[in-house]
């Protein structure tokens, strides 16, 4: 026994030798691994085991050894405990490493891990819990940061003044942080025109005067930002917004024109898009000034707030309609977790919005500018649920719509069959099914057989896509999306973009054309008249990474397995399943409507790293360029995509 002890005791130094090394890192979790083979109750080999892995990043591996090491009862269990809490909120079970650093006599759970699960506890629509965490954390050690999570969750639940209250203590806490100070701008921004309040459940109407102080303290806690910041781009356009939004158009046009400057000497992803939706709303407001009439059909169109009321009794949420560029926006929230809002123009039901049911579902879609121009010149707008209204700004029930150019044929296209998608807009519904389904299936095949042909990988159906094959074994109606991805060997978003835009360019090579989303996401391609929306995977940190984040291992995708459907292979992930119930829920086989995505905060920061900057995006262009000059067959890299156009700007043919 002396032996083994003695071994064992080698095997530890030796192994906190070999993990002071990269390198050697797997040498060092193996030497730890025998150690605890020959000293089982000694817990300091499996917490070197697990210290180990977290360097690796084997997270689950880690959390194994830990709980080991502390079912052993050690001296130190304080150290174990606050270990493996770190591990659990590396894979997101925010809770349980909460309790793990309850556990420590004396000890709180960090301040970020409290703010995580709160969002959690939101994402779940489980708002109520959120803010019965944060209330806890702060009795413990209240802190800018989780004064200002709470406002979030109180302003979810439709409680603005309370949340205005909260985001003030923040920013006293915290005067010179800005993003504090940019949230109680939005905050009082949203207060100063929702015309009610919930306040211990009900709902209660706000008072004028309380409106305009909100409004005062959002222009002072926006000018503010702008002022002391320059690098504070969005700040300035919420500036213009919320002067935009109480007819202060003068003020309005400075701002955006401030926030257009910024925003043109940004190289960020989201910058092109920023840039092309502001620039719209200077034009507008600069149009509403002049009172003349504009070239552009878009700047005469209107959306104002039809006649004013104080009847909030049985309002299911507020609204917003603005004239954009891409079309009618609709921003706004639901309170009482209805099923979902009912679009309807003079009455007519036009588009449903899918919620869930949560205490408050905030939603945003655009009727882009297809529909649009298909309006009556005048029209009514309203947001309904069920049998219950949302208001407008000054509790209007209604938007009045002015589009001078609108052909008035909306209700006799709906009444042909045509219908407006999820994402406002028209679907191909007066194309048979079987029909578009064959063009689809058609287009896959050429681009799957270049991929596997040309490129050495394998193209399968991914998303919503799989899920109408795998499930119907065609596509799903109304779905006009054909989502495609394929197994990048990058590990990182650096080396995402390096490898989508190598794929890119031997797609334009190969006489395909490209382009990428309009926020930088890769990517979209032609064949023919078809689109397909191609979404690489990339593993790293052990999951996987797309259109979104996945707790899966690339043993899901590769290797593809195979379907026979329109006649043809079609490639779909090696354990479909394993992906549709994490995309979709272990309900997946389900046909569901309300379906939505929810992104952690986190891992929208990482997916965006994956996104091209404009630089970027002019580099793909300018290739392209250089070689149709010398092959003019070749394909054309498009550049930004137009979301309110799914299909490409010219007739030519691809491949």
């Amino acid at each position: 026994m002396n032996l083994r002890r003695i071994a064992g005791e080698s095997l530890l130094r030796v192994g906190r030798i070999l993990e002071r090394r990269a390198t050697t890192l797997p040498l060092a979790e193996a030497t730890y691994s025998a150690a605890r083979g020959l000293i089982p109750r000694r817990a300091t080999a499996l917490f070197r085991l697990g210290r180990v892995r977290e360097r690796r990043q084997n997270w689950p591996g880690a959390e194994c050894a830990y709980a080991a090491a502390i079912a052993l009862d050690p001296p130190n269990i304080a150290d174990y405990l606050a270990r493996r809490a770190a591990v659990l909120e590396r894979q997101g079970r925010y809770a349980e490493a909460i309790a793990d650093c309850r556990a420590v006599p004396g000890m709180e759970p960090p301040r970020r891990l409290v703010i995580r699960l709160a969002e959690d506890y939101r994402r779940d629509g489980n708002v109520p819990e959120a803010i019965e965490l944060l209330e806890r954390g702060l009795e413990q050690r209240p802190t800018a940061k989780l004064w200002a999570a709470l406002a979030e969750c109180r302003a979810e639940m439709g409680a603005f003044g309370a949340a205005h209250e909260a985001y003030t203590e923040a920013a006293r806490l915290a005067p010179d942080n800005l993003t504090i100070r940019t949230g109680l701008g939005r905050l009082a921004a949203q207060r100063s025109v929702v015309p009610f309040d919930i306040q211990d459940g009900e709902v209660t109407a706000v008072a004028v005067d309380k409106r305009e102080r909100a409004f005062a303290v959002a222009v002072e806690q926006l000018a503010g930002v702008v002022a002391e910041s320059p690098s504070r781009t969005r700040a300035a356009h919420d500036l213009g917004r919320v002067m935009e939004s109480h007819r202060r158009l003068l003020e309005a046009l400075d701002a955006y024109c401030e926030a257009i400057s910024r925003v043109q000497r940004v190289d960020e992803p989201w910058a092109h898009r920023a840039e092309l939706a502001w620039t719209f709303r200077r034009d507008y407001v600069a149009h509403r000034i002049s009172g003349e009439a504009g070239t552009d059909s878009r700047l005469n169109r209107t959306a104002q707030p039809g006649q004013w009321g104080d009847n909030l009794s049985g309002v299911a949420g507020f609204f917003e309609a603005t004239i954009t560029h891409e079309g009618i926006s609709l921003e706004g929230f639901v309170l009482h977790g209805h099923d979902g809002v009912d679009v309807r123009v003079n009455g007519r039901s036009v588009l449903r919005i899918a919620g869930k049911t949560a205490w408050n579902r905030t939603f945003k879609t655009t009727i882009v500018n297809g529909v649009v121009g298909e309006f009556p010149p005048r029209a009514e707008l309203t947001l309904r649920v069920g049998d219950t209204h949302l208001v407008t700004v000054g509790g209007a029930q209604y938007v009045d719509v002015a589009v001078p150019d609108g052909t008035g044929k909306l209700a006799n296209m709906l009444d042909a069959g045509r219908t407006v998608t999820k994402k406002g807009r028209w679907s191909d519904a007066l194309i048979p099914t079987g029909e578009q389904d064959d063009l689809y299936f058609a287009a896959y095949d050429k681009a799957r057989r270049f991929f596997e042909d040309e490129l050495g990988v394998s193209l399968f159906v991914s998303y919503g896509t799989l899920l109408g094959c795998y499930r119907d074994g065609l596509l799903i109606p109304g779905d006009d999306d054909f989502d495609v991805s394929y197994v990048s060997e990058a590990t990182s978003p650096e080396e995402l973009k390096e490898d989508g835009s190598r794929v890119i360019r031997a797609l334009l090579r190969g006489g395909f054309d490209s382009r990428v989303a309009v926020d930088g996401r890769m990517f979209h391609l032609r064949v023919g008249k078809v689109v397909l929306d191609v979404n690489p995977f990339w593993f790293s940190a052990g999951r996987a990474w797309a259109f979104d984040a996945h707790n899966l291992g690339r043993d899901v995708f590769d290797p593809v397995s195979s379907l026979k459907l329109h006649g043809m292979e079609v490639y779909i992930p090696g354990d479909t399943e394993a992906f549709l119930q994490e995309n979709y829920g272990a309900d997946w086989r389900t046909p569901r409507s309300d379906f939505q995505y929810y992104r952690d905060k986190s891992d929208q920061a990482t997916l965006r790293l994956a996104r091209l900057a404009p630089s970027e995006v002019q580099a793909l262009r300018d290739y392209s360029e250089r070689l149709r000059a010398t092959d003019p067959v070749a394909g054309r890299f498009h550049g930004y995509g137009d979301p309110t156009n799914p299909r490409f700007e010219d007739a030519a043919v691809a491949g």
